[in-house]
């Protein structure tokens, strides 16, 4: 399979949507994680501060954690039924 070939322009568009997304991402996880002791207290119980900052903190982490792990099972589904229409 070879890469699609994609003038000066689109490829510009592409590079500047991908870094605009990546920015809006990493902003949206520095906010996440500055307001991580304000808000633990707010969701989880008031009386257990310190657990209420590990389970916020581990929220957190699977949030990080999340986008890789359906990246990538989306993209095994996807190859599999790929391969499964290509045998017919």
């Amino acid at each position: 399979m070879t890469a699609p070939q994609l003038s000066m322009k689109d490829l510009r568009r592409v590079v500047i949507a991908a870094a605009v997304g990546n920015v809006i991402e990493w902003y949206d996880f520095y906010i996440f994680g500055s307001l991580a002791t304000l808000l633990a207290t707010k969701f989880f119980a008031a009386g257990a501060s310190g657990s209420a900052l590990i389970k916020y903190v581990g929220t957190f982490n699977g949030r990080v954690l999340d986008p890789p792990i359906w990246r990538h099972s989306c993209s095994v589904v996807s190859a599999t039924s790929w391969a499964a229409s290509t045998r017919s």
